[in-house]
């Protein structure tokens, strides 16, 4: 080889060597960059299952028992003998403005009224829904008990006392109309020491025309369990001391008579 190929020869190798100084940067910048796109492999990352939230079910109520149904309040009927007896209708004509009997000045429709207030405080304390009924009766009229409060009168014999009690002969229930009965005689003579005159017991007592619902519109529903009781003689003067001077006596043994016979297990209502 002359010297001049072999001078070329070097040249030429020369340049291949500073071309390759020049291009190394270029070439590791180019692996690193791959580096970070492509990194190498590792362990196995685990399988993580994201679970889908599921809304919680609303809790079952627990079961609520059912309140009790309200007790019925018991409604109790007090007849005032008399009472606004001018303002019948046409169909009690007969009773029109009668006021009753009287005693030593003291009328019937009076001492009735006065008595049967009495009676309706107890029964109202005791928690009974009460009425004060006049003469004339509710068309209809219902009631747990209705009890019609009267006095006796006998001008010819001022001797005659006591009290009678009674219920309507044509009763559709008589055994609940008569324990009504039983209970009004026993509790009144404990209370008011009177004695019991059942011997003057009259048809205008057993035929009541409260008691004629077949009759009458204005009368007592035949299921309402009825009695009425003449409570003493006004025309009598120790009957007359209890009936006006000792009214709290004679209304306490009507009021607990009501609330023994309404007590009763087999007693019926409307």
């Amino acid at each position: 080889m002359s010297r001049r190929a072999t001078t070329r020869w070097e040249a030429a190798w020369g340049l291949i060597v500073f071309m390759a100084i020049l291009l190394l940067p270029a070439i590791e910048v180019q692996r690193a960059t791959e580096g970070e796109r492509a990194p190498a492999p590792g362990p196995e990352q685990p399988s993580i299952q994201i679970a889908t939230p599921v809304a919680s079910a609303a809790p079952t109520p627990s079961p609520v028992a059912p309140e009790p149904a309200p007790t019925p309040v018991l409604h109790v009927g007090i007849q005032s003998g008399h009472l606004q007896a001018c303002d019948v209708p046409d169909e009690l004509s007969a009773l029109k403005c009668a006021w009753g009997v009287s005693g030593d000045g003291w009328d019937e429709v009076v001492v009735n009224h006065q008595i049967a207030q009495k009676v309706a405080d107890i029964l109202l304390r005791d928690g009974l829904r009460v009425d004060i009924l006049p003469t004339t009766i509710p068309e209809g009229y219902k009631a747990d008990v209705f009890v019609a409060l009267h006095a006796d009168g006998f001008e010819g014999d001022p001797s005659v006392r006591g009290f009678k009690v009674a219920r309507a002969v044509w009763s559709q229930q008589p055994t609940v109309d008569d324990a009504l009965v039983g209970d009004l005689i026993s509790y009144f003579q404990a209370a008011t020491g009177l004695p019991e005159n059942a011997n003057t017991v009259t048809d205008n007592m057993t035929e009541y025309y409260a008691f004629d619902s077949a009759k009458y519109r204005h009368a007592v529903s035949a299921s309402t369990p009825a009695a009425i009781i003449e409570m003493g003689f006004l025309t009598n003067a120790d009957d007359r001391d209890l009936l006006l001077n000792h009214q709290d006596r004679a209304a306490g043994g009507i009021a607990t008579a009501v609330l023994a016979f309404l007590g009763r297990p087999d007693r019926t209502g409307q």
